[in-house]
């Protein structure tokens, strides 16, 4: 097919060539004889060259033409204000190079434009360096035309006399149309103009159209703000049941704090509806809403069902259900139901030889309820018999089991005969025979009889012996070697001897026995004499004969009679020792007078010159500086210095010894205030670790550090500046910073363009300084257009897909993009992804749009399964490629 295009071309180019050379009737005849030929062929192919101008070549073209562009670099930002062209290079993108001539504006632009064909081409930042990477599926056409787009002279280079024009809008985003021509960009953006007045619009889906003129003077910045005015809507009515009522609505996620039946005014347009209760299973649905109509819509929600688990002690037991029919048997113990439907339930257990048991309860959907019944026996029947004794306090005993309880005592008995037995130490056991009717109390009332005591011996003995013999606290006259009858039982031995200690002992003597008591008597020591100590001042540690006997003066303790040593010791004091004689029972004296030592503090400060207080005294002296015959205790220290905070700090000094003081002086802060126009800039504080994130302007901070800082503000959309502020100590600094916008810029930028093609072209370096957005290829409010079989290479974003539906990318290779490979934003819908290669982009892809279908694509490194593509889409790549089909080996 293009063979006979071209040589429909060559024909038309020949009649073309003979119009110029031929008289009329020759040209005449040529042209009928052309009408049999080829039908209607009115095209014309433009052909550039190195040195030309391919916009040149765009301005003279109308629908249907080829601009055909020849080897060489091409330095200039072309707008395709034509539809319905092709242009392309001769002989592929790796010798066919357009680059930017201007900074800040898109190399090729395509706005409000359709079935433009763009290929072959490298395109590139001026300011950057070209990537080596090889072309893939490069195409090479060849048409002969002798319309040739004239060299157009070069514009030298040099200062600008152009004015800037500033746009703003409330809310941003609009389209910016420049005395009636689309200029492809959105508010907010500052673009050079031509003095002059021009005519400003601006678009935005939802709002009026805003137009005004506006008056630009060169080497100036005028600055235009446009309030939108929101389109009204009529509203539509949703009206919401359903069965049971009182569900929560929520619409598009979002709750509306309302319950079923509900009706609420909304805007026209397609809403998720989900209701919610509890015990019911969740409801979704979708309903479109049309404006000044009422949709209706009810759910019927499913309960959601719930179990319930009876056990019993002891299991086995019957299990019935109360219904309006009577108990409905259900199973035996334990037993679970997972298919119960919530409600109010009564459950019965029987089991023979138990009492019965009931509970009732509620069963809550989705959830389980643990019955558990312990079983109450149903006791065997029996009498009861009282017994009691005199003494009270035997053990009972019946037909020789012992029950362990004691009288007076009440306990069940089976009806019939049975032995009753008493028993009590010291008495004589007690049996009778007794006989238990059922239901009735039987009475057995026991005398016990006492069995006489057999006397013990007791024998005391002592080493030395004569000591005097008390029991129980009581003298019995004798003395020690000693020996007598006693009634068993437990007793308190105490023997007295002068010049010994006092002996005591508790013994046990038992009936019949003979009890052995043994005392060895210990001498009594000497009596001691006082020894009391004090000091001024006080509080000494008092060493007696050489050890420490963990005291301070003034003390007082006993003291074994006869000559002693007397060390004191207190810090800051020298040490005193003096020796006495202690006497037996009297008090020895000793008063004690110490003599202080003095120690010295060192005061040094960064920076020195500092004045110096000693204890809220001034001494007349800076830093650095020692202060003499310090007595030893605490002390304040304060430090002055112009420009410092006051430094204060206690110090302790030590007898015979330097303090040393070292103090490092806080500057009194001053306080620096930023602000920016616009607002919400990030704040950096160069430092030698890099920049320092701070805060958001406006923001002020009343503690910095005096001296000279530089800042650096940053803003999506502006360009970033740097700047210089110093600080003085107790002052305000202030920096109010007005922020340039910054524009988007592409290697081919497509607003309100459709059916576009762009093939075999290699897009790369795109990029700019700042916070400004630099993307290889832009689409903004287009649709149908195909991306095809080219490289997107070193940009910060590769391709983006900001709006518009059913566009295509495919066998592309897009790599080492520094932001993101592709994005999608959520204007996106029904975009193909195919059959292309993603290859170490900071991140490959993102995909926030709707209904876009990612296949076949190849990732670095291939991820063995599905590749799941981050976004709020949540979309994934069905069949990822093992290996990049435009490349032998991914580099």
């Amino acid at each position: 097919m293009k063979n006979e295009e071209d040589e429909n071309r060559k024909k038309v180019s020949s009649a073309q060539i003979s119009l110029r050379k031929k008289d009329t009737l020759a040209a005449a005849l040529v042209i009928v004889i052309l009408l049999f030929a080829v039908a209607s062929v009115s095209a014309t192919d433009y052909q550039v060259h190195e040195g030309e101008s391919i916009q040149a070549a765009i301005n003279m073209s109308h629908p249907g033409d080829t601009i055909i562009v020849h080897n060489g670099t091409y330095t200039e930002n072309v707008v395709v204000n034509r539809s319905n062209i092709l242009i392309r290079s001769a002989n592929g993108s790796a010798v066919t190079i357009v680059q930017s001539n201007r900074t800040g504006m898109h190399v090729f632009n395509i706005t409000d434009q359709e079935n433009i064909t763009l290929d072959g081409f490298t395109i590139r930042d001026a300011s950057a360096v070209l990537n080596t990477t090889k072309n893939v599926n490069a195409t090479s056409q060849t048409t002969v035309s002798i319309l040739t787009v004239p060299t157009q002279p070069t514009v030298p280079e040099g200062p600008s006399i152009d004015g800037f024009l500033s746009v703003t809008s409330t809310p941003s985003g609009a389209d910016i149309t420049l005395d009636g021509t689309p200029i492809g960009e959105k508010t907010p953006h500052s673009m050079p103009l031509m003095p002059g007045t021009h005519t400003l619009k601006l678009t935005l889906p939802g709002y009026l159209d805003w137009t005004k003129g506006v008056q630009v003077t060169g080497g100036e910045t005028t600055s235009e703000h446009a309030t939108l005015i929101p389109i009204p809507t009529i509203t539509g009515f949703l009206s919401i049941t359903s069965t049971p009522a009182g569900a929560d609505i929520t619409l598009d996620g979002r709750p509306i704090g309302e319950k079923t039946p509900h009706s609420v005014p909304i805007n026209p347009g397609t809403y998720t509806i989900k209701l919610t209760l509890s015990g019911y299973h969740d409801w979704t649905q979708s309903a479109r809403v049309t404006g000044g109509e009422t949709t209706n819509v009810h759910a019927t929600l499913t309960q959601i069902p719930g179990a319930v688990t009876v056990t019993s002690t002891p299991s086995g037991a019957a299990i019935y259900v109360e219904t309006y029919l009577g108990d409905s048997c259900i199973g035996k113990t334990p037993h679970t139901n997972t298919k119960v439907s919530p409600g109010h339930y009564t459950i019965k257990l029987t089991l023979d030889g138990y009492h019965d048991w009931t509970k009732s309860g509620q069963v809550t959907g989705g959830e389980t309820t643990d019955v558990h019944a312990t079983l109450t026996p149903i006791p065997p029947p029996e009498g009861f018999l009282t017994v009691t004794s005199t003494p009270s306090g035997a053990a009972i005993i019946i037909d020789d089991m012992p029950t362990g309880v004691l009288t007076p005592f009440t306990m069940p008995l089976q009806p019939g005969p049975h032995t009753l037995k008493l028993t009590l130490e010291g008495y004589h056991d007690w049996t009778e025979k007794v006989q238990i009717t059922d239901g009735e109390t039987t009475y057995a009332q026991a005398t016990l009889t006492l069995i006489p005591p057999i006397e013990g011996v007791l024998t005391v003995t002592s080493t030395p012996s004569g000591a005097a013999i008390t029991i129980d606290g009581t003298s019995i006259g004798e003395t020690t070697p000693h020996t007598r009858p006693m009634v068993p039982g437990a007793y308190t031995i105490k023997l007295t001897l002068d010049g010994y200690h006092d002996w005591k002992q508790r013994v046990q003597v038992m009936s019949g026995e003979t009890r052995y008591v043994q005392a060895t008597m210990t001498l009594s020591p000497p009596i001691d004499g006082v020894l009391s100590v004090t000091s001024t001042p006080s509080c000494a540690d008092i060493a007696i004969d050489g050890a420490p006997i963990g005291e301070t003066t003034p003390h007082s303790m006993s003291m074994m009679p006869g000559y002693h040593t007397i060390e004191l010791t207190l810090d800051c004091y020298q040490d005193w020792t003096e020796g006495v004689q202690v006497t037996s029972d009297e008090t020895t004296n000793v008063d004690a007078t110490l003599t202080q030592v003095t120690g010295s503090i060192s005061v040094t400060s960064t920076p020195s010159g500092a004045g110096i207080s000693f204890d809220g005294v001034a001494i007349n002296e800076i830093t650095p500086y020692t202060i003499p015959n310090v007595k030893p205790g605490y002390y304040t220290m304060t430090l002055t210095l112009e420009g410092y905070h006051d430094w204060t700090e206690t110090v302790s000094v030590t007898a015979g010894e330097t303090v040393n003081i070292s103090a490092t002086l806080a500057p009194i802060p001053g306080a620096a205030t930023v602000t920016s126009t616009p607002s919400g800039a990030a704040i950096y504080v160069e430092t030698y670790l890099g920049d320092l994130y701070i805060a958001e302007t406006p923001h002020t901070d009343t503690a910095v550090s005096p001296g000279n800082y530089t800042l650096k503000l940053t803003l999506d959309g502006y360009q970033n500046l740097t700047g210089e502020i110093h600080v003085t100590s107790g002052e305000t600094a202030y920096i109010d910073a007005i922020l340039t916008p910054c524009p988007l810029l592409a290697g081919i930028y497509m607003n309100n363009a459709s059916n576009c093609v762009i093939k075999n072209s290699s897009i790369l370096n795109i990029s700019v300084m700042g916070n400004c957005s630099a993307i290889g290829i832009a689409v903004f409010n287009s649709s149908g257009n195909a991306i095809s079989n080219g490289e997107i290479i070193n940009c910060e974003e590769g391709i983006l897909i900001a709006s518009g539906s059913n566009n295509t990318i495919e066998s592309n290779i897009i790599r080492n993009n520094t932001i993101v490979g592709v994005r999608i934003d959520s204007g996106g819908i029904n975009t193909e992804i195919h059959e292309n290669c993603f290859i170490d982009n900071e991140s490959q892809a993102i995909d926030d749009g709707t209904d876009n279908i990612w296949t076949s694509n190849y990732w670095s490194p291939p991820p063995g399964g599905n590749y799941t593509i981050p976004g709020a889409a949540e979309s994934e790549d069905s069949d990822p490629l093992d290996e990049c089909p435009q490349i032998e080996e991914p580099a």
